[in-house]
């Protein structure tokens, strides 16, 4: 027998992958921002808990939709933090 000799082999396969690209979380924020709108121009005084609720999602969704709107200038909250009450700023829609 041999000693010494070793083989290597390589083989190398080719890997195809395909990403498809969705819009829809974008969509979906923008609609559940409106629709976070909806609920607090029916009510202002209601909680980001009860919007949760209402919508039936989960409350940091409701949380950074509510951060999106005041970062977008469409929302304020005045108040204390229990018992405050949501206002919407003039020109939103």
């Amino acid at each position: 027998m041999r000693e010494g000799i070793t083989a290597k082999l390589s083989v190398e396969t080719p890997v195809e992958m395909s990403v498809e690209t969705d819009s829809k979380p974008a969509n979906r924020r923008a609609s559940t921002d409106d629709h976070v709108l909806r609920l607090l121009r029916a009510q202002p005084e209601q909680s980001q808990a009860d919007i949760t609720a209402a919508l039936a999602c989960s409350l940091h969704t409701v949380e950074r939709a509510a951060a999106n709107l005041q970062a977008q200038a469409r929302l304020r909250h005045r108040g204390p933090r229990k018992g405050g009450r949501w206002e919407l700023i003039e020109g939103c829609p």
